[in-house]
């Protein structure tokens, strides 16, 4: 399809983009606890202790990546360069709806 030069940008067409009309859901606020050297658990701290809900996923150094278990998503696996991106990749996951709060 040619540009003809009338098409006009998202915001002059009156449409809105998907961050405008659902902003994404903040981050949780994460506890990690160190299981060993390489491996970290990590937990919702939004959530009452004893609550299974509360548990997020786990974090294994392997060689020199970090694997992601998200109990999200209990059959994948993620990789990532640093703790700190593993870390995020958990944090930035929607909480579950009807758990008990602290």
């Amino acid at each position: 399809m040619a540009d003809t030069g009338t098409r006009k940008p998202i915001r002059e067409a009156g449409l809105q983009t998907q961050f405008t009309q659902n902003p994404p859901p903040p981050g949780r606020d994460i506890g990690i606890n160190a299981l060993s050297s390489t491996e970290w658990r990590i937990s919702d701290r939004m959530i009452a202790d004893g609550d299974p809900a509360a548990l997020v996923g786990f974090i294994q150094r392997v060689d020199d990546a970090f694997e992601v278990t998200d109990f999200g998503r209990p059959r994948e696996r993620s990789y990532f360069s640093s703790f700190d991106r593993a870390a995020a990749s958990l944090a930035l996951r929607p909480a579950p709806t009807r758990v008990a709060l602290r």
